[in-house]
């Protein structure tokens, strides 16, 4: 009984999901690329990408023409059903009820891969940091079911963060950030979202363990695309390091950010810094290893933010309000990005641009 009833629903979801496909996403052929930032043997990036063709319920995914697969754990083994997963999380801003089961995964028809790219690579392939080439490909899929569907999609998302340290001592940290989700159409992106299996350590249980200490840890101010709804904030940590050691960060969107939907902003770029005394600050690509430290020395690192979705002047001034007390976004970016000027906590002045839309 149980048996047939999951093959009834799956039913279901697979004619809902034709549905969408065939009636809500237009017919054509869509091109998108994006880039897993540079890997530690020199590649500054890693290219992702896609071209999708689609004829009545029929949708074809090629990404032959991704780059080549690298030296360095930055590939990532698809497969037809992997990417028909991601394809159903986009479509879900259409339909919610669409089904986590087979019957909702009938979206891509046909994916074709070239044997030797980052998203087929041949055996030996490095895989360890394959969610950021995973990551360009779900940002390629969202620009354009972004197109498709008029803008009806959710904006790009970064990937999670993973920094190793390794200290003198011998202890060894992975130390998990949050970024930013892209906007939604019907709502601001997660703020400060670690991934799966990832951990967001609290201050009392890191320091006790590690030679390190947690002199910041907050919201990353501005790093949310502008929209009428907001892409999600990434958050900022700053780790005193109090041993000698070497650290490898591993961020996403240090050189390309995540793009916005429907007229929504780009997400603030991820930073990796080092600030030692009576020297420049240095700044270090987000993927790359073996960056030695000293007793003494501060590392900041500081997560991406997504996409936003939609004109920011259509943002209810309200949120926008709201958005700069809880220090989520500066009274300048307040001003220049949503015509909203504020004073003391409240509104002082609309922009004549953002008057005009009223």
């Amino acid at each position: 009984r149980d048996f047939c009833l999951s093959r009834g629903l799956g039913d279901v979801y697979k004619r809902q999901i034709q549905r969408i496909v065939k009636d809500v996403l237009a017919d054509g052929e869509y091109e998108a690329s994006n880039f897993a930032d540079g890997d530690p043997t020199g590649n500054k990036k890693v290219e992702v990408r896609a071209k999708l063709t689609k004829s009545g319920t029929k949708m074809v995914l090629d990404l032959t023409e991704t780059d080549d697969q690298v030296p360095a754990p930055l590939n990532y083994i698809s497969s037809l059903n992997s990417v028909r997963l991601l394809v159903q999380m986009q479509l879900k801003a259409l339909d919610a009820e669409i089904g986590n089961d087979e019957g909702g995964m009938q979206s891509i028809t046909e994916l074709v891969v070239r044997e030797g790219s980052v998203v087929s690579p041949k055996f030996p392939a490095a895989l360890a940091n394959r969610a950021m080439p995973r990551s360009a490909l779900i940002n390629d899929i969202a620009e354009i079911l972004a197109e498709m569907s008029g803008g009806r999609t959710s904006a790009s998302s970064p990937v999670h963060i993973v920094c190793r340290f390794a200290f003198k001592n011998g202890k060894t940290l992975g130390e998990t950030l949050g970024p930013g989700q892209g906007a939604r159409p019907n709502g601001d992106g997660p703020d400060v979202i670690y991934g799966a299996a990832q951990r967001n350590y609290p201050v009392e249980q890191l320091e006790p363990a590690y030679p390190v200490r947690v002199e910041r840890y907050e919201i990353r101010m501005d790093s949310g695309g502008v929209g009428q709804f907001r892409g999600g904030c990434g958050a900022l940590r700053a780790l005193r390091m109090l041993s000698d050691g070497e650290f490898s960060p591993r961020l996403s969107n240090t050189t390309i950010p995540c793009p916005g939907t429907n007229g929504g902003g780009a997400g603030k770029l991820g930073r990796v810094m080092l600030y030692r005394e009576n020297e420049e600050p240095q700044s270090y690509p987000g993927v790359c290893g073996g960056i030695v430290f000293k007793k003494g020395d501060l590392i900041v690192l500081e997560a991406s933010g997504g996409g936003g979705w939609g004109n920011p002047l259509d943002r209810p001034v309200d949120l926008v309000l709201r958005d700069v007390a809880e220090k989520f976004v500066s009274r300048q970016a307040a001003w220049e990005s949503y015509g909203v000027r504020i004073e003391d906590g409240h509104v002082a002045e609309l922009s004549p641009e953002r008057s005009a839309q009223l």
